[in-house]
């Protein structure tokens, strides 16, 4: 005959102080019997669980996993120091940062492989009169917070606005100095391209100075 086997003691003595802690951490009184066999003191233990069941753990917000599937945030507007005009819609910081006006395109300056467009000077001649060596206001979009405020050169972009207040991207489209850009949304569509139409039926600036033909040579290529 095979040996019987027997629950060790120790095992027995370390389920009762499980119930015991269960029912004293709920602030429960209740009394052992004096003596449990194996099977009574396990029934008393699932009959604790069931009652005090764990409590279901919360995501943390500083939980890794949480804050990096989090959407970047908008960067609060700052203040900066413009030191130059490099074309009509790209102008450098002191910090060497370059910034690219959302939401405008001027006729191209320095474009590698096609000549010096209609008007081109005349809008770098206009943002360089206007901003360079001036203290500025950037504002950002939250429509550009999925590429954290950068476009595919490294830029920076953000609205512009002057030390006296102006909207510098309304204002170069409202002179005729560049066109609505379209190819990627952001907030003020809308408006500039009323204002860009509004520019063209006053023949403001590139408007009536160009020939239509480089209209198109000069239409918006790159953000």
């Amino acid at each position: 005959m095979p040996p019987t086997k027997r629950r060790p003691i120790f095992a027995v003595s370390a389920l009762l102080a499980l119930i015991a802690a269960a029912g004293l951490s709920a602030g429960q009184q209740f009394r052992l019997p004096d003596a449990l066999s194996w099977g009574e003191a396990r029934g008393v233990w699932l009959s604790q669980q069931k009652i005090h069941a764990p409590t279901p753990l919360l995501l943390s917000q500083e939980n890794p996993s949480a804050a990096d599937s989090a959407q970047p945030a908008t960067p609060e507007p700052r203040v900066v120091d413009v030191i130059r005009a490099i074309d009509g819609d790209t102008v450098e910081l002191s910090d060497g940062d370059r910034v690219r006006l959302i939401g405008v395109d001027t006729p191209e300056l320095h474009h590698p492989r096609k000549p010096v467009g209609c008007y081109a000077k005349e809008a770098w001649e206009y943002t360089k009169a206007r901003a360079e060596g001036f203290r500025a206001r950037l504002v950002f979009d939250p429509a550009n917070d999925s590429v954290r405020h950068r476009d595919k050169y490294g830029r920076l972009l953000a609205y512009l606005f002057l030390a006296d207040g102006t909207f510098h991207n309304r204002e170069l489209i409202a002179q005729g100095y560049g066109f609505a850009y379209t190819r990627f949304p952001y907030g003020h569509s809308e408006e500039f391209v009323a204002v860009e139409a509004e520019a063209k039926r006053q023949g403001k600036g590139l408007w009536s100075a160009c020939p239509e033909e480089s209209m198109s040579a000069s239409a918006p290529e790159s953000p």
